[in-house]
């Protein structure tokens, strides 16, 4: 008798888990319609598109599903179940995908292979979380697109840096939820982060820093391990947006080459944390040679078709005092600092546009007048959104992750709303920041989760309601769980 109830039980929560595994996707797609039976993942064959990039796709479902579950999908065995990743050009949104999952086949359609790589990412959030010899997968249908296009999260990894297993890892968990961008914020005031051989001080001096104990905090990446991580991003679907921060937040760069600064003196890379009065000097023609090289390699490594320059937090006090920079701003028929700032951000996106790339800047960029063709990360409210989309610009909403859980709530940032009423058009989506003054790889995790969830669910379908996304949620802490992720807490500090 125990053994028949065991049996029942047993029998019972298979059949239950899948239904709940259905409504634990996040984000949510948009429409999830549930059918009875199953598919027996286990006993499937995958067909493998003749399309090298859909190919590409199929094989990192196979391996996948492995990872998770220890099945070890067939590409030649004779089955009557079949797995087949199909291009649908009816499928307008380049993003969208459908999944069809009947008792004998899974059929996945996409208009491409990035729709068709969302897919996939949707049906890993299927599979049981422990190994197992047997799947069976619900039969449902899906039609799937997200709200927005521009979904991304930055990490500082200037003030702090972090390794490149955590930044792979970090990719992998964005890709998971349909983050589509990486914003790499690489250089800042405590630390240069990425190798420019011309210019071989930037990380061989501003790299490192003193901290306020004596140790020694420092590293960059190889020009070989950017193009490594770029291409690790590239298979999951996300693209590396660079920032190299200009014309303030450059201390680190002014350490290494004093003669890029207005007062020419030699300074150490700050331990300390704040907006500081030496940024590089705009009225010599060596900054503006220094950035274009800069810049040329940083293109090189990164095929993204937007490059991030900050223009943030610019003090204008070393300006004032630089004869150098007052020639400039007599000689262009500038009004004042303001304007020479523009006319710096402006050079440097002239430069960009002719190398085919766009610049991204954050809202500072606006003081002084900004072209209309750059695009304008709005940090500092509604009223700069307003005033960006005034000026012709699109734009990109923020979320900050910097605050601590029982400020910024796990309700708060689902309630995140980035849209701007009549700006559709010039609405790109959202970033959400983690700025890392006080972060590193020990508490990064518990910073962006489970928040970066809950952005990602806010960008992708506006639809859904806290409440179901917290059910939802509850199969993704075990998920986290299994992959070493400390998450936060959802209201409180820890």
């Amino acid at each position: 008798m125990r053994t028949i109830f065991c049996f029942i039980v047993c029998k019972l929560a298979a059949l239950y888990s899948f239904p709940q595994q259905v409504v634990s996707i996040i984000p949510q797609p948009q429409q999830v319609d549930i059918r009875e039976g199953n598919f027996p993942l286990h006993k499937a064959r995958l067909i493998l598109p003749a399309d090298p990039k859909a190919k590409s796709v199929a094989r990192f479902f196979a391996d996948a599903v492995k990872q998770q579950t220890a099945i070890v999908l067939s590409t030649v065995k004779v089955s009557s179940y079949s797995i087949s990743f199909v291009y649908k050009k009816s499928i307008a949104d380049p993003e969208g995908y459908e999944i069809s999952i009947q008792p004998k086949n899974i059929l996945v359609q996409a208009n491409n292979d990035k729709g068709l790589f969302w897919a996939v990412q949707t049906l890993r959030q299927l599979l049981p979380l422990k190994k197992t010899t047997t799947v069976e997968l619900p039969c449902l249908q899906i039609k799937d697109a997200p709200q927005y296009a521009w979904r991304s999260n930055m990490l500082d990894v200037s003030r702090h840096f972090f390794s490149v297993d955590f930044i792979k890892k970090h990719v992998d968990l964005l890709s998971l939820y349909k983050i589509n961008k990486f914003h790499w914020h690489l250089t800042d005031d405590q630390g240069w982060r990425i190798a420019i051989k011309k210019y071989p001080k930037l990380t061989s001096v501003g790299g490192w820093r003193k901290e306020a104990d004596g140790a020694t905090h420092g590293g960059f990446y190889t020009q070989e391990q950017i193009k490594e991580i770029v291409k690790y991003a590239q298979q999951r679907n996300v693209t590396i947006i660079p920032e190299i921060e200009m014309p303030g937040h450059c201390m680190a760069a002014i350490v290494a080459y004093p003669e890029l600064s207005c007062r020419k003196k030699q300074l150490e890379t700050p331990s300390y944390f704040g907006v500081i009065n030496d940024v590089y000097c705009a009225g010599q023609e060596k900054t503006y040679q220094f950035s274009q090289d800069v810049l040329n390699e940083v293109l090189a490594l990164f095929p993204s078709k937007y490059i991030h320059i900050g223009g943030d937090e610019v003090p204008k006090f070393r300006w004032q005092q630089c004869p150098v920079c007052q020639q400039k701003i007599k000689e262009e028929g500038l009004k004042d600092e303001h304007e020479l700032q523009s006319y710096f951000i402006k050079r440097i996106q002239k430069y960009l546009q002719s190398k085919g790339r766009i610049l991204i800047g954050w809202d500072e960029i606006l003081e002084g007048g900004a072209d209309k063709n750059a695009v304008i990360e709005v940090w500092r409210g509604q009223d700069k959104a307003k005033e960006a989309i005034a000026n012709g610009n699109s734009i990109i909403q923020t979320l900050y992750l910097d605050g601590p859980p029982a400020l910024l709530t796990l309700q708060k940032s689902f309630q995140f709303d980035p849209s701007v009423a009549g700006a559709e058009k010039k609405m790109l989506g959202a970033d959400c920041p983690l700025w890392t003054e006080w972060v590193t790889e020990y508490n990064a995790d518990y910073m962006l989760y489970p928040r970066l969830q809950a952005f990602a669910e806010r960008l992708w379908n506006v639809k859904t309601s806290y409440d179901d996304f917290q059910q939802r949620l509850q199969y993704h802490y075990s998920l986290l769980g299994k992959k070493g992720i400390q998450y936060g807490a959802e209201d409180k500090n820890l």
